[in-house]
C-alpha cells in the first residue's frame, strides 16, 4: 500500500503530471499561507514503510545506526533484491531449458505451455516462498507426464495376453531350460514362448514366437533335467 499525496493532501501538493503521476510536494506560496505540503505522520510513515519493507524483504535486521553513502543497509537491501532476482531468472530459465526436453527426449517438441508456466512460477516456487500450492501449475505438469511417450523406460506388463513377445525394458520372466546347463549370470539369451501356453523356454524346438528385445539370465536352478529353469530380465 502506498499514500497518493494528491488524494492525501488536496490543496498542498502539485498536481499530478508524467514526472510526479501521484502529485508532488510544494513549498508555501507566502508564510502562513498553508497551502504547501504538510510534514505529517501519513508521509513520513509512507517512507518508513518503504524503507522498512525494502530490509524486510532482503531479511536485514536494522543497525539502529544511521546509513551514510559510503555504508548503508538500504543500499544493501536494494542489491540483495536485486541478486535474487537475478539468480530466480537463472533458475527460471534452467527450469525451462530442461522442461523444453523432458525426460531426455521423450517429448517430440518444447512443451511451450508448460516451459512458460514454469517460468512464470520459478521465482516464488521452493520452500517457503509458495503460500499454497500452485494447483494450475501442478496440474499442467500433471497432464503432460500424462502424456509422455515413455517406451524405452523400465516398465511392466500388467495385461493378460498368453501370446505377448514385446515385453517392457525391466521386465523378468522364468525361463524353461532346456540346454545342458543353465546359463550363466547375466550372459544373453533367446526366449521364445512354448506351446503349452503357460512357460517360456530358451529353444525354438518348442514351436513358439521368439520375445522381442535384449535378454540376459539371472540365475537359475538345476543341472540338467526337467524342473530346470532361470530367470532372464529384458534389458534392451
Amino acid at each position: 500500500m502506498a499514500i497518493i499525496p494528491s488524494n492525501e493532501y488536496p490543496g498542498q501538493t502539485n498536481a499530478p503530471n508524467a514526472a510526479y503521476p501521484q502529485g508532488s510536494a510544494r513549498d508555501v506560496s507566502v508564510p502562513g499561507a498553508g497551502d504547501g505540503t504538510p510534514w505529517r505522520a501519513t508521509l513520513v510513515n509512507d517512507l518508513f514503510g518503504f524503507l522498512q519493507g525494502l530490509l524486510a524483504d532482503a531479511g536485514i535486521t536494522p543497525s539502529g545506526t544511521p546509513d551514510t553513502a559510503t555504508d548503508s543497509q538500504y543500499v544493501e537491501a536494494v542489491n540483495t533484491l536485486i541478486t535474487d532476482a537475478i539468480n530466480a531468472l537463472n533458475l527460471a530459465q534452467q527450469i525451462t531449458d530442461g522442461a523444453e526436453t523432458v525426460f531426455d527426449d521423450k517429448v517430440a517438441a518444447p512443451d511451450a505451455a508448460l516451459a512458460s508456466l514454469i517460468d512464470q512460477r520459478a521465482g516464488s516456487v521452493f520452500d517457503a516462498e509458495v503460500a499454497a500450492p500452485d494447483a494450475s501449475l501442478v496440474a499442467l505438469i500433471d497432464s503432460r507426464v500424462n502424456d509422455l511417450d515413455l517406451s524405452g523406460y523400465d516398465q511392466y506388463y500388467d495385461g493378460t495376453s498368453q501370446s505377448l513377445t514385446d515385453y517392457p525394458v525391466g521386465s523378468i520372466v522364468a525361463v524353461a531350460n532346456e540346454g545342458s546347463t543353465v546359463p550363466g549370470r547375466n550372459s544373453t539369451v533367446n526366449i521364445f514362448l512354448n506351446d503349452n501356453a503357460s512357460e517360456f523356454t530358451d529353444s525354438s524346438s518348442s514351436g513358439g514366437s521368439a520375445l522381442s528385445g535384449t535378454w540376459r539370465a539371472r540365475g537359475g536352478y538345476g543341472g540338467n533335467n526337467a524342473q530346470d529353469f532361470f530367470l532372464a530380465q529384458r534389458v534392451a
